[in-house]
């Protein structure tokens, strides 16, 4: 049955692995590694065994000068975007925000305001990003992204084992402070958010924590749906498939690898250390059909 493929919840394939991606997508398959037993399988990405591609980046550049190539073999796809615009001390290799921008909106002239979904993911308090801080930023990328998307898919932090020790390194290195929020924490800061977002046109929705449901943010706050069918109409679609607890995904086939992302985000829950991220990518191989070996 044709499948879903996510590329890629582990890493962003369409900022350091669009050569690789394209190489599969050529010979018809990728070979995935499976997390926790190690056992490698072959996923088919012919045209006509993928339902869809769900792509997440935080650089899209790269991947939108293949677009024509996808479209010329039929392939459907969407995209995740995630801005947030935290500090270095956070986020020590990601594109400024700036050049983030750009890129989205060049996207989405190319695919579509629908088929690009902003990512204000996680959102992480702290000392260097406090509520007044969320504001201000959620503010500019709102006003910047109006017209140019239609949806908006957030979640608080969740400290994994990766990510608290992640996380611990700004906080030695750098002394920031963070801060776990609680219910009416997050309530507090995601009216504003979604009232600014109203004003721009664009929908917010949860990613996985449903804290809003009995509270005012009921009707104004939906449950997000992060990977779908874009087969419109469709009754007999793929299953839901949760990836954690109140997740509302649908089963996808993910091609990515744990430990390749090298933007060093703090907060990540797919990255042991950068430097063991950064060695991946070193060799990584953009002709082997698995994206790490």
């Amino acid at each position: 049955m044709p499948a879903i493929i996510s590329v890629s919840r582990r890493t962003d394939v369409p900022a350091f692995y669009t050569p690789w991606l394209i190489q599969r997508v050529k010979e018809g398959f990728a070979q995935v590694r499976q997390p926790y037993t190690g056992e490698i399988f072959n996923v088919s990405l012919k045209p006509e065994d993928v339902t869809n591609f769900v792509f997440w980046t935080r650089n899209p550049a790269s991947i939108t000068n293949h677009l024509n190539f996808l479209d010329s073999l039929g392939y459907r796809y969407y995209f995740h975007v995630t801005l947030v615009g935290y500090p270095r001390e956070i986020e020590t290799n990601t594109p400024t925000l700036e050049f983030a921008l750009d890129a989205f909106k060049r996207l989405s002239e190319r695919v579509g305001s629908t088929r690009v979904i902003w990512r204000y993911d996680p959102i992480v308090l702290s000392s260097a990003t406090p509520e007044d801080f969320h504001v201000r930023v959620f503010e500019r990328i709102a006003a910047e992204l109006s017209g140019f998307t239609k949806r908006c898919y957030f979640s608080f932090v969740e400290v994994y084992r990766k990510t608290a020790r992640n996380l611990s390194v700004a906080t030695n290195d750098h002394g920031i402070e963070f801060f776990a929020a609680d219910v009416e924490a997050k309530i507090r800061l995601i009216s504003k958010l979604a009232e600014i977002a109203s004003s721009r046109r664009i929908e917010m929705s949860t990613c996985c924590d449903p804290f809003h449901e009995g509270t005012s943010l009921e009707g104004f706050v939906t449950k997000a749906e992060c990977v779908s069918n874009l087969h419109t109409g469709a009754d007999d679609g793929p299953p839901r498939s949760p990836s954690r607890k109140d997740c509302n995904c649908v089963k996808s086939y993910d091609i990515g690898a744990y430990d390749t992302c090298i933007f060093g985000c703090r907060y990540c829950y797919a990255t042991t250390s950068e430097a063991k991220a950064r060695e991946n990518f070193r060799i990584h191989d953009p002709a082997s059909p698995i994206l790490k070996t």
